[in-house]
């Protein structure tokens, strides 16, 4: 399971979630606007000082001023949630190798003991105990 070395599988790891700190600075000035619109995404209710309000507190919060509100572009939002999926696949995929190399046949990782047990946990208590990496 761990190749040729330890370093190669941690890098494996981490490797990914490097890329994924990239395209969180890459999304980050898209994502972190003002959108203010008000409740219909028209601007309406704000009369005709909306954008200069928009362009206010877009100055004040250190934030860009959005042109589109998010009624109608919510692609950020989309990019983000696909993000936010990578980097769990990613941790999910650290998660099994870890409980992989833990298990008895194995034995290339040791779990350190929780909660002053000193008696062996079975896979399947792991497992239980855990139920997002299962």
């Amino acid at each position: 399971m761990w190749g040729p070395s330890v370093g190669a599988q941690v890098a494996s790891w981490g490797l990914p979630l490097l890329n994924h700190l990239e395209v969180l600075a890459q999304l980050k000035p898209r994502l972190l606007r003002v959108s203010l619109f008000g409740a219909s995404g028209n601007s309406t209710a704000f009369g005709e000082q909306a954008h200069n309000l928009r362009r206010r507190l877009a100055s004040e919060l250190k934030l860009e001023d959005s042109e589109l509100s998010w009624h109608s572009d919510r692609s950020a939002l989309a990019e983000f949630s696909a993000l936010l999926t990578r980097i769990n696949a990613a941790l999910a995929k650290l998660a099994e190798d870890c409980m992989q190399g833990a298990q008895a046949e194995v034995a290339e990782l040791t779990l350190a003991a929780t909660g002053g047990s000193s008696r062996p946990v079975s896979r399947e208590s792991r497992r239980r105990s855990s139920p997002f990496l299962s």
